[in-house]
C-alpha cells in the first residue's frame, strides 16, 4: 500500500473530527435528555401521589383486642396490601395537611 505525500495523517485527522462532531451533538441532546428523565420522574410521583391519596381516601379504622383492651390503628388498603399503624397515620396527617 503507498501513500501519496501529504496523506500519511488523513485518516486520523477524519476520526478526530467525526469524534469531535458526536461529542458536540451529544452535548447539545444532555440538557434535552435530562428534561425528559425529570419528566418522567415527576409523572411517576405525581402518579404515585394519586393512588396513595385515594387510598388515604379509603382508610380504614380498625380495631383488635390485646391483653384485654382494645387497640385501634389505622390501616390504609394499597395495591391489594395494607399499609397500617404508625406509617398509615403519617400518610393519613400529611394528606389532611396538604388537603389545607
Amino acid at each position: 500500500m503507498s501513500r501519496r505525500r501529504g496523506e500519511s495523517g488523513y485518516s486520523l485527522v477524519a476520526l478526530l473530527a467525526a469524534i469531535a462532531v458526536m461529542m458536540i451533538l451529544l452535548a447539545a441532546a444532555m440538557p434535552s435528555w435530562r428534561y425528559v428523565m425529570r419528566n418522567d420522574a415527576e409523572e411517576e410521583l405525581l402518579s404515585r401521589g394519586g393512588q396513595i391519596a385515594d387510598a388515604i381516601a379509603r382508610y380504614q379504622r380498625r380495631q383488635y383486642r390485646f391483653r384485654g383492651r382494645h387497640r385501634h390503628y389505622l390501616a390504609i388498603p394499597f395495591e391489594g396490601r395494607y399499609i397500617w399503624g404508625a406509617t398509615a397515620g403519617m400518610l393519613y396527617n400529611l394528606c389532611r395537611l396538604l388537603r389545607r
